[in-house]
């Protein structure tokens, strides 16, 4: 019952993130068409801390 109750608790805090972001005119979603060969340490660092600053937003990555 308690991993239930922390599931719906997530959920109910992306929710809310999700509205948060559509408030503030962000994108849902971001499609990156990306080289293999670019696909860096680098590039996983910026991934990241784009996640952390957006975390409503849905990256896709295209290889």
């Amino acid at each position: 019952m308690l991993a239930h109750a922390k599931a719906v608790i997530q959920q109910a805090l992306e929710l809310n993130s999700a509205a948060e972001a559509l408030g503030r005119q962000e994108e849902s979603g971001l499609s990156l068409a990306i080289d293999n060969a670019l696909l860096m340490p680098a590039f996983t660092k910026i991934l990241t801390a784009f996640g952390e600053k957006f975390p409503a937003t849905a990256i896709e990555i295209i290889t």
